[in-house]
C-alpha cells in the first residue's frame, strides 16, 4: 500500500474546474496509479466519481476507493 493518496476534489477536481477534458482527468488518475498510489478519494459532490470509475475500469485490483455523500 502506498503512503500517498489521490484526492479527486479540491480546487482542481482532476482539472475539471479548469475546463480540462475527461481524458485529461483520466490521465491524472492513471499517472497516480503508475506512481504507486493505491488510495483514491472522491465524492459525489466533487463531480469526479464517473471519471474515477472510467479510469479504474480495468485497474481496481489492490486499490482502496473512498467516496462519500452528505
Amino acid at each position: 500500500m502506498s503512503i500517498a493518496a489521490l484526492g479527486c476534489g479540491g480546487a482542481s477536481r482532476l482539472g475539471q474546474a479548469y475546463g480540462e477534458s475527461e481524458s485529461h482527468s483520466i490521465g491524472i488518475v492513471h499517472a497516480a496509479l503508475d506512481a504507486g498510489v493505491t488510495l483514491i478519494d472522491t465524492a459525489a459532490v466533487y463531480g469526479t466519481e464517473g471519471i474515477v470509475g472510467k479510469a479504474l475500469a480495468d485497474r481496481r485490483e489492490g486499490l482502496i476507493i473512498s467516496t462519500k455523500v452528505e
